[in-house]
């Protein structure tokens, strides 16, 4: 199978909420279904740092004129950390001149609103910075981040298990086995299903400053190999802040890379069977040109970011976030043609498949070659057409939102089949084609697969040696009744004629008789299954070779 990748950018108008787990797309729905979708968010081309998205930003009210970061959830309590003053004697950090960071908990009132920030754990917040958190999903594991002694902009990563005598204290409180004082780990994240931790570092072997990590997650708790995360998530610049969406297949992190409207900028990506790729800028109503970070999703529609933005009361605030927008589908129009005609190519098959290697939809091409389905944005799709007779074509498509429709062309090129020929017998009293001889299941004139590959070197023998002429003689075994076998013979030998006559075998150069079972190859009175068989056959014979 010949393969060929290259992206294709298509487009939908903004969809729901994409911090939040993506909504479940039914490709099974009937496509008319999505005819009279009312595409009641404009798209603009010209502005493409909307990207389509429409968020709207609200300042929690937790937010201190210290620098407030969001961290994420914790049975039903908003986590921060913040430089927030607590103290007459709360010690600085001269790097920013603010207090150190401790970690805090808050009440999450009516429509997710933020209030009562208390000290998270009394243990943790000591004389450092303490930065991200993450939890498992049962909250009986913590990862948490804090400073070096050294240089507070430092961070190492430590693991924790919660007290179950003592609730709300900590214990077994151990660095990572990649912790190293000469570079920092940051902004832990466990996936969904505690598989695999997530985190940013500026480690060696980083391409830029800081780059996104990930490490395997054991049953027993142990984390496996430090790998950078595949795909092209990484620059030159700095990656931070890893989140993925409840089901893992989107990542969502900031960066000072890719294409962005200045400093940190919040992206998207989708996880595929490649890695992580078509990395989307979240747009400008929601990035500035300062710092967007920190991330996290709290429910469809409602999410929890960070920024140093104009109009801020600290140095960074939390801000909520929501997004209106319906999800809207993409219409994806394709056609398939022959690749030497350009002639549409009716009854291809094509073969969708989604970013995780899993076939979503299959397609069949009308009269005209013409295929459409209804497709999401920032998704990554491949598809798959065959055609019997036509090599295969294999294409990749990263989605956008810059359109609506898609129209989408595929060529297939005519499959170059290559048959060797069959020598050519000459006897005294005969000459003919040696070929394999063709079995017939009993009592049937049904040309077989295998059957079709002998008669393929037949065809091709006649191709190259145009001047000669066969008469195909049909045989049958002993066995039934002889008027019987006669009539079954000649089905035979006409059933192999016709094939070779439709692939293109002019009928003035064969002709078709049944023998029956007048003419044996082995004359036996009780023959054996194996003598039955040998008897039955079809022979090529010459009748006129210039």
């Amino acid at each position: 199978m010949m393969k060929k990748y290259y992206s294709v950018l298509l487009a939908i108008a903004p969809f729901t909420f994409l911090f939040a787990q993506p909504s479940v797309f039914n490709y099974e729905s009937n496509l008319s279904e999505y005819d009279n979708l009312v595409y009641d968010v404009a798209l603009n081309e010209d502005s493409p740092g909307s990207n389509g998205f429409s968020f709207v930003l609200e300042n929690v009210s937790i937010n201190t004129k210290y620098s407030d970061f969001s961290c994420g959830l914790f049975r039903g309590k908003f986590i921060s950390y913040s430089a927030r003053k607590i103290g007459a004697l709360d010690r600085k950090d001269r790097h920013t001149n603010e207090p150190f960071t401790k970690l805090f908990c808050s009440d999450v009132t009516e429509n997710w609103n933020i209030e009562r920030p208390l000290l998270f754990s009394y243990l943790l917040n000591k004389n450092e910075n303490l930065g991200g958190v993450a939890f498992s999903e049962d909250e009986k594991t913590l990862y948490f981040t804090k400073s070096i002694k050294e240089d507070t902009r430092k961070f190492q990563l430590f693991k924790a298990t919660a007290d179950e005598k003592r609730p709300g204290k900590w214990k077994d409180i151990n660095g990572v086995h990649f912790n190293n004082r000469q570079y920092s780990i940051e902004d832990p994240f466990l996936s969904p299903d505690g598989t695999m931790l997530f985190f940013a570092s500026n480690m060696p072997g980083s391409i830029g400053g800081y780059d996104i990590y990930q490490a395997s997650v054991g049953k027993d708790g142990s984390l496996g190999e430090v790998k950078s995360v595949r795909g092209n998530i990484n620059t030159i610049e700095d990656e931070k802040f890893p989140r993925t969406s409840a089901d893992g297949k989107y990542l969502y992190f900031s960066s000072k890379g890719h294409e962005n409207n200045g400093g940190f900028d919040l992206f998207m990506t989708r996880r595929t069977t490649q890695g992580y790729s078509s990395v989307v800028n979240l747009g400008n109503t929601v990035n500035t040109e300062k710092d967007e970070i920190a991330f996290f999703p709290a429910e469809e529609n409602i999410g929890f970011i960070t920024s140093n933005r104009e109009g801020g009361l600290g140095g960074y605030d939390i801000y909520k976030v929501r997004e209106f927008h319906p999800e809207l589908l993409q219409k994806l129009n394709g056609q398939v043609i022959d690749a030497k005609t350009n002639e549409p190519l009716s009854e291809a098959y094509l073969h969708i498949i989604d970013a995780d290697g899993v076939e979503i939809k299959q397609l069949k091409t009308d009269n005209d070659g013409k295929f459409n389905m209804p497709i999401k944005a920032f998704d990554v799709y491949t598809i798959t057409c065959e055609k019997s007779c036509f090599n295969s074509e294999t294409i990749r498509l990263e989605t956008n939102n810059k359109k609506s429709v898609l129209q989408l062309q595929m060529k297939l090129e005519k499959e170059i089949i290559e048959v060797e020929t069959v020598e050519m017998i000459v006897k005294t009293d005969k000459k003919y084609l040696k070929a394999d001889n063709i079995q017939f299941d009993y009592n049937s004139a049904e040309i077989t697969s295998e059957a079709q590959s002998i008669l393929n070197t037949i065809y091709q023998t006649l191709i190259e040696q145009p001047e000669i002429r066969l008469e195909l003689n049909a045989h049958t075994d002993s066995q039934g009744d002889f008027d019987y076998n006669l009539k079954l013979s000649q089905r035979r030998a006409n059933s192999a004629m016709l094939y070779l006559l439709a692939k293109g075998i002019d009928q003035s150069r064969l002709n078709a008789f049944g023998k029956g079972e007048s003419e044996p190859l082995i004359d036996c009175e009780l023959c054996t299954e194996s003598q039955h068989e040998t008897n039955r056959r079809i022979e090529f014979l010459i009748i006129e070779s210039n």
